[in-house]
C-alpha cells in the first residue's frame, strides 16, 4: 500500500520536478506535491499547508537552496529539508548541511531520495517526540516546584533506614525552624539530634506504624535555631519499590506550637469554640461534645446530643456510604482531614459539615476513640452552588453575545451543546465532566466576536483570505477564556474544537493523543450540526449527509467512539436537534 507523502518542491524545472515525482512514486509513495520557485510562493505554501518534506534545488533563477533553507528555518517548522541538485559539489553540499539542510541528493541518483526521505522523516518524528516529552517533563517539574513552594507545610523526603536521614527538605523550612536546607541534608543525624530528648522514644515507637501500615503521624518538639522548641505535626508515608522493598519516605511538618501551648486552657476553649469538638467511640456513640457541636446538629446541649444519638451512622448520616468511607479511611490512616458529608439535624433538616478527625489508640494499638472537629459548611456549599450557577449564567451571556453578531447561526452553539451532552452521556463520562463539555460547547464559537459581521453573514462562499480570518476564532476564543478560573478546561476545549486526529485541523495542527476527549466530542457535534443546518451561503444539507461526513472520517479525523455514539443516538434512539 502506497505511503502518503506531502512534498514541497523548490525547483524551476518542470522536467526535473517530474523526475523527482516519478522517483518518489516508484519508491512507494502516494505523492501530493507542489512546485514553487520564488520566495513568495514558498512562504505562502508553507503557511497554507502542512508538509512532510521540502526538496530544494541549489540554484534557481530567482532563488537559491540556501535562501530557501533560511526562509524555511524562519518558520520554525521541523521537517526534512533536502537539497536535490544536479550541479552541487561536495564542498557546497557540506556548506548546505552546516547551514541546516538535513541531506543532499544528486539529480543523477534520484533513487537515493527514497531512503534519505524515510530516514529524515523518522528522525524528524523522533525530534518532535523528544521535544514534546521534554516540554511535558519541564511542565511537570514546574508544577511540582510550585506545589512544594506554595504548600504551607514543609515537605521532606528521607531514607527508610535506621537513621531516617533527610534527603530533601523544602525551602520554607527556614521560616519554620530557622535552619537552611543543607543543615538537614548534609548532616544525616540532624533531624534526630534536634528532636526533644523526652519525645524521641515516642517518635521511634510510633515509627513502627510506618512499616506496618505505610503511614505514620506523630507530634513532637523540635529545636529551633534560636534555641527554643517548636511543636511539629509530622506525617510520613512509606513508598515501596515494585518488589515491595521500602524505597523512600515522603513526609510533611506542620507547626502546631500554638495549639500545644493552648492546651493548658483546653477545657475553656473546648466549651466555647465556634466549631464542634467531640470524641466518639468506634461503635458510633458520642463520648464528649462541646456546645458548638450540639448547636450544629440542633440540640440544646452537649448532654442532649450525647444521650439522643446512640447510632451515629443511622441517626446522623444522610448517606450511610459516607459513614462507611469515613470508617475505612480512619482504619487505614488513623486520620481524616476535610471529610465532607451531609447530615441530619435534630428537626430532620439537612446540613453539610466538614470533619477533621484522628483515632487515639491504647498501648496495644487498639482504637480507643475518635476525636476531632466538625465545621458547619452548609452556607459555603450554598455559596459554591451559587457560584456555579453564576458561571453558567456568564457562559450563557457569552453565547448570546456571539449569536447576536451571527444571526444566521443563532442557536448553533446551543444545538451543538445539546448534542455533545448526548454523546458524552452515551460514552458514560462522569456527570461533572459532561457539565464542563456542555458549557464549553455553549461558547465554543465565542472567538467569532472578533470576526467582522459581514464575513459571518456573507450570503456567498467566503474567499481564502476571509476563511483564514474566520479560522482565527478558535485561537481568539482561547485568549478570551484562558484567564477565567472555570472548574473545567473550558479554554482548552474551545481552543481544540477545530483540531483533527490526524493533525490536519487548526489552529495548532494537534493530533489525537494531544487532544482532550472533551474537544474530540465537541468536534464531532460541531461538524454534524454545521453540515445539517442552514447557512447563508447554502441551504441545509441534512442530517444524513452530516452523519456520512463524520462516519467517513472516524478514526482519521474524528474520534471513533464519539462518532459511533453520535450515529447511535440519531439512528437508533431517534435524537433530533432542539428547535
Amino acid at each position: 500500500m502506497a505511503k502518503p507523502l506531502r512534498a514541497l518542491i523548490v525547483e524551476d524545472s518542470e522536467d526535473d520536478t517530474r523526475l523527482m515525482v516519478r522517483a518518489l512514486e516508484k519508491g512507494g509513495y502516494d505523492l501530493e506535491a507542489q512546485r514553487v520557485e520564488t520566495p513568495e510562493a514558498m512562504r505562502a505554501a508553507l503557511a497554507e499547508k502542512t508538509w512532510d518534506a521540502v526538496l530544494a534545488d541549489y540554484t534557481l533563477p530567482r532563488f537559491s537552496g540556501l535562501a530557501a533553507l533560511k526562509l524555511f528555518q524562519e518558520t520554525g517548522i521541523d521537517l526534512p529539508f533536502i537539497i536535490v541538485s544536479g550541479t552541487i559539489g561536495e564542498e557546497t553540499a557540506v556548506k548546505a548541511m552546516k547551514a541546516g539542510a538535513h541531506d543532499y541528493v544528486m539529480k543523477n541518483n534520484l533513487p537515493r531520495l527514497i531512503p534519505v526521505i524515510e530516514r529524515e522523516m523518522r528522525e524528524a518524528l523522533i525530534r518532535r517526540e523528544r521535544q514534546q516529552a521534554e516540554k511535558s517533563r519541564q511542565q511537570s517539574e514546574a508544577r511540582l516546584r510550585y506545589l512544594i513552594s506554595s504548600c504551607p507545610a514543609v515537605i521532606y523526603t528521607a531514607k527508610p533506614a535506621d537513621d531516617y536521614s533527610i534527603t530533601f527538605v523544602s525551602p520554607n523550612v527556614t521560616a519554620l525552624l530557622g535552619y537552611g536546607e543543607s543543615d538537614f541534608v548534609d548532616d544525616r543525624k540532624f533531624w534526630i539530634d534536634h528532636i526533644h530528648p523526652h519525645d524521641r522514644p515516642c517518635v521511634f515507637s510510633e515509627l513502627t506504624n510506618l512499616f506496618s501500615y505505610g503511614y505514620y503521624a506523630c507530634e513532637y518538639r523540635f529545636q529551633h535555631k534560636n534555641g527554643g522548641y517548636r511543636w511539629l505535626r509530622d506525617d510520613m508515608m512509606l513508598v515501596r519499590d515494585p518488589a515491595g522493598v521500602p524505597a523512600e519516605i515522603i513526609g510533611s511538618w506542620i507547626d502546631i506550637t500554638e495549639r500545644k501551648e493552648a492546651e493548658e486552657s483546653y477545657v475553656s476553649i473546648f466549651q466555647n469554640a465556634p466549631v464542634g469538638i467531640f470524641r466518639s467511640s468506634p461503635a458510633g456513640r458520642f463520648l464528649t461534645a462541646n456546645h458548638a457541636m450540639a448547636h450544629i446538629f440542633g440540640y440544646a446541649s452537649p448532654e442532649e446530643l450525647i444521650t439522643s444519638i446512640t447510632d451515629i451512622t443511622r441517626q446522623l448520616y444522610v448517606n450511610p456510604d459516607d459513614r462507611r468511607l469515613f470508617l475505612d479511611l480512619m482504619e487505614k490512616a488513623g486520620l481524616v482531614k476535610g471529610f465532607e458529608a451531609q447530615y441530619y439535624r435534630k428537626d430532620g433538616s439537612l446540613m453539610w459539615a466538614s470533619l477533621n478527625i484522628r483515632t487515639l489508640h491504647d498501648e496495644s494499638g487498639r482504637p480507643l476513640y475518635h476525636e476531632g472537629i466538625v465545621e458547619d459548611i452548609t452556607e459555603r456549599k450554598k455559596s459554591v452552588e451559587n457560584l456555579r450557577q453564576a458561571l453558567v449564567a456568564t457562559v450563557q451571556a457569552m453565547a448570546t453575545a456571539v449569536e447576536t453578531r451571527d444571526p444566521y447561526t443563532a442557536g448553533h452553539q446551543r444545538r451543538v451543546a445539546d448534542l455533545t451532552c448526548m454523546i458524552a452521556r452515551e460514552l458514560e463520562l462522569p456527570s461533572e465532566q459532561i457539565e464542563g463539555i456542555r458549557l464549553a460547547s455553549s461558547i465554543h464559537d465565542i472567538g467569532k466576536i472578533a470576526v467582522p459581521s459581514e464575513i459571518l453573514s456573507k450570503p456567498t462562499q467566503i474567499s481564502d483570505i476571509e476563511y483564514k480570518l474566520l479560522k482565527t476564532h478558535a485561537q481568539i476564543g482561547y485568549e478570551i477564556l484562558k484567564d477565567i478560573e472555570f472548574p473545567w478546561p473550558i479554554a482548552r476545549i474551545v481552543h481544540e474544537h477545530h483540531e483533527r486526529l490526524d493533525g490536519s485541523g487548526y489552529p495548532r495542527g494537534l493530533t489525537g493523543d494531544e487532544l482532550l476527549i472533551d474537544s474530540q466530542i465537541l468536534a464531532v457535534a460541531d461538524v454534524v450540526e454545521a453540515i445539517a443546518s442552514y447557512r447563508p451561503y447554502r441551504p441545509a444539507v441534512g442530517i444524513e449527509k452530516a452523519l456520512d461526513e463524520v462516519n467517513g472520517g472516524k478514526g482519521v479525523l474524528y474520534n471513533r467512539d464519539a462518532v459511533a455514539a453520535c450515529l447511535k443516538i440519531f439512528q437508533e434512539k431517534g435524537y433530533k436537534f432542539p428547535a
